[in-house]
């Protein structure tokens, strides 16, 4: 249920990107700036994948482990196995998503900035 949220709000924010993105690129003034825009959309992304590719992970795998450990329900760890899944499918994206995000921006412009003082 989440992810509806979740890529309600990627979808918006790849938009003002591309938004900013293309002004930079059609404004004179504003080129040097391009440099920067497409790293930081570049790192967002991929920010973005890779934090919920580790929530569903952290989601996933004690559910793996359970189903291969013979966990039933009735079981004390199958407590431990539901937090898990309740905190990775659910919980996880909402938390992870925008710290992705954001860390990604920041990795592409640190990027950017390391490219142009080369």
């Amino acid at each position: 249920m989440p992810y509806f949220v979740v890529l309600t709000y990627l979808v918006i924010a790849l938009l003002a990107w591309g938004s900013v993105i293309v002004l930079c690129a059609s404004v004179p003034r504003w080129r040097g700036a391009l440099h920067y825009a497409w790293r930081m959309l570049a790192g967002s992304l991929a920010g973005f994948l890779l934090a919920n590719l580790a929530s569903v992970a952290l989601g996933g795998i004690p559910i793996l482990i359970g189903l291969a450990a013979g966990v039933r329900p009735e079981d004390p760890a199958s407590q431990v196995v539901a937090a898990f899944a309740l905190f990775g499918f659910f919980l996880g994206p909402l938390l992870a998503s925008p710290l992705g995000f954001l860390g990604g921006a920041l990795f592409g412009l640190h990027r950017a900035w390391d490219v142009r003082a080369e």
